[in-house]
Protein backbone atom coordinates (compact mmCIF):
# COMPACT_ATOMS: atom_id res chain seq x y z
CA UNK A 1 0.00 0.00 0.00
CA UNK A 2 2.95 2.40 0.30
CA UNK A 3 3.85 2.27 -2.89
CA UNK A 4 -0.08 3.09 -3.71
CA UNK A 5 0.14 6.23 -1.41
CA UNK A 6 3.25 7.45 -2.48
CA UNK A 7 2.17 7.92 -5.70
CA UNK A 8 -1.11 9.69 -5.07
CA UNK A 9 1.35 11.83 -2.99
CA UNK A 10 3.29 12.01 -6.76
CA UNK A 11 -0.10 12.45 -8.35
CA UNK A 12 -1.24 15.35 -6.21
CA UNK A 13 2.05 16.86 -6.98
CA UNK A 14 2.61 16.83 -10.47
CA UNK A 15 -0.50 18.63 -10.21
CA UNK A 16 1.73 21.12 -8.54
CA UNK A 17 4.63 20.79 -9.51
CA UNK A 18 4.66 19.09 -12.84
CA UNK A 19 6.13 15.77 -11.62
CA UNK A 20 5.65 12.43 -13.29
CA UNK A 21 3.48 9.79 -12.02
CA UNK A 22 3.48 6.14 -12.19
CA UNK A 23 -1.03 5.51 -13.22
CA UNK A 24 -0.14 1.39 -13.13
CA UNK A 25 1.28 1.89 -9.58
CA UNK A 26 -1.99 3.83 -8.52
CA UNK A 27 -4.17 1.37 -10.46
CA UNK A 28 -2.40 -1.47 -8.82
CA UNK A 29 -2.94 0.18 -5.59
CA UNK A 30 -6.72 1.04 -6.27
CA UNK A 31 -7.43 -3.07 -7.13
CA UNK A 32 -5.42 -3.78 -3.85
CA UNK A 33 -7.95 -1.29 -1.75
CA UNK A 34 -11.01 -2.72 -3.63
CA UNK A 35 -9.94 -6.60 -3.04
CA UNK A 36 -10.22 -5.10 1.32
CA UNK A 37 -12.38 -2.96 1.25
CA UNK A 38 -10.90 -0.53 2.27
CA UNK A 39 -11.79 2.46 -0.46
CA UNK A 40 -12.50 5.67 0.72
CA UNK A 41 -13.91 8.82 -1.00
CA UNK A 42 -10.69 10.20 -1.81
CA UNK A 43 -10.10 7.10 -4.40
CA UNK A 44 -12.85 8.24 -6.95
CA UNK A 45 -10.95 10.90 -8.08
CA UNK A 46 -7.71 9.14 -8.16
CA UNK A 47 -9.63 6.40 -10.15
CA UNK A 48 -10.98 8.81 -12.76
CA UNK A 49 -7.44 10.44 -12.79
CA UNK A 50 -6.00 7.01 -13.40
CA UNK A 51 -8.90 6.25 -16.23
CA UNK A 52 -8.28 9.13 -17.87
CA UNK A 53 -4.27 8.93 -18.37
CA UNK A 54 -4.33 5.05 -18.88
CA UNK A 55 -7.71 5.23 -21.18
CA UNK A 56 -8.12 1.12 -21.32
CA UNK A 57 -11.45 -0.57 -20.73
CA UNK A 58 -10.01 -2.23 -17.67
CA UNK A 59 -8.90 1.13 -16.19
CA UNK A 60 -12.24 2.75 -16.49
CA UNK A 61 -14.12 -0.12 -15.38
CA UNK A 62 -11.97 -0.07 -12.44
CA UNK A 63 -13.28 3.74 -12.22
CA UNK A 64 -16.73 2.41 -12.12
CA UNK A 65 -16.15 -0.05 -9.47
CA UNK A 66 -14.28 2.16 -7.14
CA UNK A 67 -16.86 4.87 -7.80
CA UNK A 68 -19.16 2.22 -6.67
CA UNK A 69 -17.51 0.69 -3.67
CA UNK A 70 -17.06 3.94 -1.98
CA UNK A 71 -20.79 4.91 -2.64
CA UNK A 72 -22.15 1.84 -0.95
CA UNK A 73 -19.61 2.53 1.99
CA UNK A 74 -20.98 5.69 2.31
CA UNK A 75 -23.94 4.23 2.18
CA UNK A 76 -23.26 2.03 5.06
CA UNK A 77 -21.82 4.29 6.66
CA UNK A 78 -25.25 7.08 6.95
CA UNK A 79 -27.38 3.55 7.75
CA UNK A 80 -25.04 3.09 10.83
CA UNK A 81 -25.28 6.35 11.73
CA UNK A 82 -28.97 6.24 11.70
CA UNK A 83 -29.28 3.50 13.40
CA UNK A 84 -26.83 4.70 16.53
CA UNK A 85 -28.95 7.72 16.64
CA UNK A 86 -31.61 6.29 17.09
CA UNK A 87 -30.38 3.56 19.59
CA UNK A 88 -28.86 7.32 21.59
CA UNK A 89 -31.68 9.37 21.21
CA UNK A 90 -34.00 6.51 22.57
CA UNK A 91 -33.93 4.44 25.68
CA UNK A 92 -34.03 0.75 23.84
CA UNK A 93 -34.20 -2.64 25.76
CA UNK A 94 -31.22 -4.40 25.77
CA UNK A 95 -33.65 -6.94 23.25
CA UNK A 96 -33.86 -3.82 20.71
CA UNK A 97 -30.27 -2.67 20.74
CA UNK A 98 -29.09 -6.39 20.09
CA UNK A 99 -31.32 -6.47 17.32
CA UNK A 100 -29.66 -2.92 16.15
CA UNK A 101 -26.19 -4.38 17.07
CA UNK A 102 -26.42 -7.23 14.32
CA UNK A 103 -27.89 -4.51 11.62
CA UNK A 104 -24.59 -2.37 12.38
CA UNK A 105 -22.45 -6.04 12.14
CA UNK A 106 -23.87 -6.98 9.29
CA UNK A 107 -23.64 -3.17 7.73
CA UNK A 108 -19.70 -3.08 8.76
CA UNK A 109 -18.86 -6.65 7.96
CA UNK A 110 -16.25 -6.68 5.54
CA UNK A 111 -14.82 -3.39 6.18
CA UNK A 112 -11.64 -2.72 7.64
CA UNK A 113 -11.78 1.18 7.82
CA UNK A 114 -11.21 2.81 11.13
CA UNK A 115 -14.89 4.62 10.81
CA UNK A 116 -16.79 1.22 10.60
CA UNK A 117 -14.87 -0.16 13.40
CA UNK A 118 -16.09 3.01 15.66
CA UNK A 119 -19.16 2.51 14.43
CA UNK A 120 -19.04 -1.26 15.86
CA UNK A 121 -17.49 -0.55 18.88
CA UNK A 122 -20.52 2.21 19.84
CA UNK A 123 -23.09 0.07 18.85
CA UNK A 124 -21.89 -2.82 21.15
CA UNK A 125 -21.37 -0.38 24.10
CA UNK A 126 -24.51 1.16 23.72
CA UNK A 127 -25.80 -2.28 23.92
CA UNK A 128 -23.93 -3.43 26.95
CA UNK A 129 -25.27 0.15 28.21
CA UNK A 130 -29.08 -1.25 27.85
CA UNK A 131 -28.02 -4.41 29.44
CA UNK A 132 -26.41 -2.66 32.76
CA UNK A 133 -30.09 -0.37 32.73
CA UNK A 134 -32.01 -3.20 32.46
CA UNK A 135 -30.63 -5.11 35.35
CA UNK A 136 -30.36 -1.79 37.61
CA UNK A 137 -33.99 -1.22 36.46
CA UNK A 138 -34.91 -5.13 37.67
CA UNK A 139 -32.52 -4.38 41.40
CA UNK A 140 -34.62 -1.44 42.17
CA UNK A 141 -38.38 -2.82 41.14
Amino acid sequence: MSKYNEQVEALQAQQAKGKGTNFRALEYGLKQKLQEGSIQQRDVATALQVASAIGSLSSRVLYANVKRAAQQSSEHTEKVNEIVKVAENEVATSTEMGALLKQVEQLTAGSDSDEARSLLDNARKLHAFSKAIEQVETRES
